[in-house]
C-alpha cells in the first residue's frame, strides 16, 4: 500500500475511518459471502507527525465463480464513486485494482495466488491532528464498547 498523501483540511477522525470502512463494506456487499475484518481501529501516525490516517483490510473466505467479473465490478463501482481507478497485472492470473481517493488515500483489490479469493484494503489520506491523542481516544472508545458488551463479573 502506498504512503498516504497529506490532506490540508481537518476532519473528524470518526468520519475519516467510517468513510473508509464504508468503501470496504461496499466491496464486501458486492461479492457477498463471509469476510474476515482486519481494520485498524486505532489512528496511525503520518510520517513527519502532526497528522493521522486509518487503514483497513477485509479478506474473503470463499471462492468466487467468476473472479474477473468481480474485479471488473469493483473497478466500475470505484469509478462510479468518482475515484481514479488503475489496474495492473504482474503475472497472468494476477488481479490488482487500485483507486485513488479524493483525500489522498487509496483502495486496493487484490486476488490471492489461486485467483478465486480476494482481499480489499484501504488507507485514508493524512489529516492534521495529534495522532497520539486521537489514538488514545480510539482506545478509550474501544474499551468502553468492549466493557458495555461484556457481561459483568457478577453475572
Amino acid at each position: 500500500m502506498r504512503v498516504p498523501e497529506v490532506n490540508k483540511s481537518s476532519a473528524d477522525p470518526v468520519k475519516v475511518k467510517t468513510d473508509l470502512w464504508r468503501e470496504l463494506d461496499a466491496v464486501q456487499e458486492l461479492a457477498g459471502g463471509e469476510w474476515t475484518n482486519q481494520d485498524s481501529l486505532i489512528a496511525n501516525r503520518c510520517t513527519g507527525g502532526g497528522a493521522f490516517f486509518y487503514t483497513g483490510t477485509r479478506v474473503m473466505k470463499e471462492r468466487l465463480p467468476d473472479p474477473a467479473a468481480f474485479a471488473d465490478a469493483v473497478a466500475k463501482l470505484w469509478a462510479e464513486r468518482g475515484f481514479e481507478v488503475t489496474r495492473t497485472h504482474y503475472f497472468e492470473d494476477d488481479v490488482d485494482v487500485f483507486a485513488d481517493l479524493a483525500d489522498g488515500g487509496t483502495l486496493e483489490l487484490k486476488n490471492d495466488n489461486d485467483e478465486e479469493t480476494f482481499f480489499v484494503s484501504g488507507t485514508t489520506g493524512c489529516y492534521p491532528g495529534d495522532s497520539q491523542k486521537i489514538g488514545e481516544q480510539d482506545m478509550k472508545e474501544l474499551e468502553e464498547k468492549e466493557s458495555s458488551s461484556s457481561p459483568s463479573p457478577s453475572e
